[in-house]
């Protein structure tokens, strides 16, 4: 099995890193684009993907929990993702632009946003608060743990 990148973007644009040897996806066809999907409605079977990894994606869709739910759903071993935290500088702008790329943010995240919406799959999760570029909320979640205690 190989891993996928879900939200590849254009490297030059963002800053978030992406992880090598990935099946890339996005939303554009871009030049480093494997295959052009959208995270709430990824083409793939369930369990194709060992590790699955989505950087800045979750809070340009209008349905993040579906999104959250697919990517679970692909992956075997770890979903990592990354979203900017609701008090962030990046989360309260609703648009910028770079270039010749416009980026929404439709939505936000706070704290137990990951914690909530992952409770029904019983799955060991990892939140961590990051504080490189701006506020961000980086999120662990290992499909092969089951949950234990208050995580």
């Amino acid at each position: 099995m190989i891993n996928l990148n879900v939200g590849v973007g254009d490297n030059d644009l963002l800053a978030a890193p992406h992880p090598t040897d990935c099946l890339n996806t996005d939303v554009t066809r871009l030049n480093n684009v494997d295959v052009v999907c959208d995270v709430a409605h990824l083409p793939f079977k369930s369990k194709a993907f060992n590790n699955v990894y989505c950087f800045h994606v979750l809070e340009h869709t209008e349905n993040p929990a579906k999104g959250l739910s697919e990517l679970v759903r692909v992956g075997t071993d770890t979903v990592e993702i990354e979203v900017p935290h609701h008090y962030g500088r990046r989360a309260k702008s609703q648009h910028w632009k770079k270039g010749n790329y416009s980026l929404y943010h439709v939505c936000s995240f706070g704290n137990n946003w990951f914690h909530r919406c992952l409770k029904n799959f019983r799955r060991c999760i990892k939140v961590q608060y990051t504080f490189p570029r701006d506020l961000e909320i980086h999120v662990w979640v290992y499909l092969k743990e089951k949950a234990y205690g208050n995580n």
